[in-house]
């Protein structure tokens, strides 16, 4: 989790910094009581499924976003959704990576990525996934991040779309 962790950071850092320090310190600890709860769930033998969906859960309510995905990257290239809060996508359905989205940019990188007005800057199949399943003409961005579990386990955890949750 700290990769993962180091590139949230990296990518939020400009607005974090910003905030005041109890705020940061706040956000910190919400951070911290979200990995342990996650880090509990799997120590006491969670199935990954039950594991992934309190990640994509934990994500949603953390960056209080209507959309938190996570999926497995294929060899074929192909992205298995392992994940889903906001009904977006099914868990269980693949999707062909290639075109201008977050999932395709961070399987070809390895790297975090975000865009700016992804319902109107995204093509390929998951942006059409997106449009089709509603990803709001408002949604001011999308951010996704690539994480790895063991050697053998690449993916990444997305999050997007307006902030529509309240922190509480």
């Amino acid at each position: 989790m700290d990769a993962v962790g180091d590139k949230v950071n990296s990518l939020d850092g400009e607005a974090v910094s910003d905030l005041p320090d109890h705020t940061r310190l706040a956000r910190l600890a919400q951070e911290q009581a979200a990995l342990r709860r996650i880090a509990t769930l799997v120590a006491a033998g969670a199935a990954p499924r039950q594991a992934f969906a309190a990640v994509a859960e934990e994500a949603g309510r953390l960056f209080l976003v209507d959309v938190a995905n996570v999926c497995r990257y294929e060899p074929e290239g192909m992205a298995a959704i392992v994940a889903s809060v906001g009904d977006r996508l099914a868990v269980g359905s693949r999707v062909k990576l290639e075109g201008n989205n977050l999932a395709t940019l961070v399987y070809q990188t390895g790297q975090a990525a975000r865009m700016d007005r992804y319902a109107e800057r995204s093509s390929g199949p998951f942006g059409v996934v997106g449009r089709e399943q509603g990803v709001p003409d408002r949604a001011r961005s999308a951010r996704r991040h690539p994480a790895a579990i063991g050697r053998a386990w690449p993916g990444g955890a997305h999050r997007g779309g307006r902030c529509s949750r309240r922190r509480g």
